[in-house]
């Protein structure tokens, strides 16, 4: 897979597991299954949960997406 094939391929996958989980409201995790199924690529997901000096809890999420150059 060429360069910009492989970026395309991970912003196709960060595209629909965001339009998925917001659209949907459904669980990351699951969208990114739904994503792995469609794409036949591994892709993987944390969560990140911290507290900020007002108390706030924000929550982040990185997604992952394996693509290899050929």
């Amino acid at each position: 897979m060429s360069l910009n094939r492989a970026i395309t391929f991970a912003l196709v996958a960060v595209t629909f597991i965001a339009g998925c989980a917001t659209t949907q409201d459904r669980p990351v995790e699951d969208c990114a299954s739904m994503a792995e199924d469609e794409l036949r690529r591994p892709i993987h997901v944390e969560h990140f949960h911290f507290t900020d000096f007002t108390g706030v809890i924000p929550h982040r999420v990185r997604v992952s997406v394996e693509v290899g150059l050929d």
